[in-house]
């Protein structure tokens, strides 16, 4: 196989699996007591009925599927008062093993991760693939969440997030990058502000590995100011259109449509 057409396959399975998470990280908005939630369950995940996991406002679903546990948290809804409290909650505080991170995630996370981690300690019998995903604050609770799965000898295959927030200081990233975590990819659509928040003047920075869509929803490699002209061009195209790119760039359905985009692209290239 050649090289471009390794890169192609490699791209095409992350972005298939990022498709299905996200799809995943979006039902996670649901109402548990919705019948669609029951009847439009993504393949190969309708044998065995979720964990819904709620305590205080802080939400998570633990879906079974075929030899894998994927943990969606739940991320920010403008109705619910609590979530932009825990949002603008920006003290750092310390965490348990290294590094400060941002004190209402850190909150949130902590409320709804002892039901998380019976969930999956029931539903892995035979050693099934852990993977954890979440968009916004959830996306923030997902990288908590996937730290402590694995302090507690639960390797994490996956972490994959949506318009997350920053996290932690540089100290927690680096303890993290330690942790048994296959792959952490971070998902950022062209304007989207939250990922630009907390300030990384407050010490916040993200982790894992950016994967930037362009304002064509193409994921693409962009330097820092390749990044600042498609945000701006962007900006321009959502105002043409009279919207705002800020907020709408941040709407979990925008995520789910460019990452499908994506994937029949790639599927189209896919060698024959």
């Amino acid at each position: 196989m050649s090289t471009e057409n390794k890169l192609i396959s490699e791209n095409l399975e992350e972005i298939s699996q990022a498709k299905v998470m996200a799809r995943l990280a979006g039902r996670s908005y649901l109402n548990p007591d919705d019948p669609e939630r029951q009847k439009k369950r993504p393949p190969g995940f309708g044998k065995k009925n979720p964990v819904f996991v709620s305590v205080e406002n802080a939400q998570a679903w633990v879906y079974f599927g075929t030899g894998k546990i994927v943990v969606a948290c739940r991320g920010t809804e403008p109705t619910q008062f609590a979530d932009v409290l825990a949002d603008l909650k920006t003290i750092p505080v310390r965490h348990e093993r290294n590094g400060m991170v941002h004190s209402g995630f850190w909150e949130e996370a902590n409320k709804v991760y002892p039901g998380i981690l019976k969930a999956v300690k029931a539903g892995r019998k035979n050693k099934e693939k852990v993977y954890v995903c979440g968009h916004s604050l959830g996306g923030a609770m997902a990288v908590l969440v996937a730290e402590m799965l694995c302090h507690d000898k639960i390797p994490v295959e996956e972490l994959k997030t949506f318009g997350q927030p920053r996290v932690g200081t540089r100290a927690f990233r680096r303890h993290l990058e330690g942790c048994k975590i296959g792959s952490y990819h971070r998902y950022v659509n062209n304007n989207d502000i939250v990922p630009r928040v907390p300030p990384m003047a407050f010490g916040f920075v993200h982790g894992g590995k950016l994967m930037y869509i362009n304002r064509f929803g193409n994921i693409r490699h962009a330097t820092y100011w390749q990044r600042i002209k498609d945000r701006f061009r962007g900006m321009w195209m959502g105002l043409k259109k009279g919207g705002v790119d800020n907020f709408s760039d941040h709407s979990m359905v925008n995520y789910v449509a460019n990452l499908e985009k994506w994937n029949n692209d790639m599927e189209t290239a896919q060698p024959k």
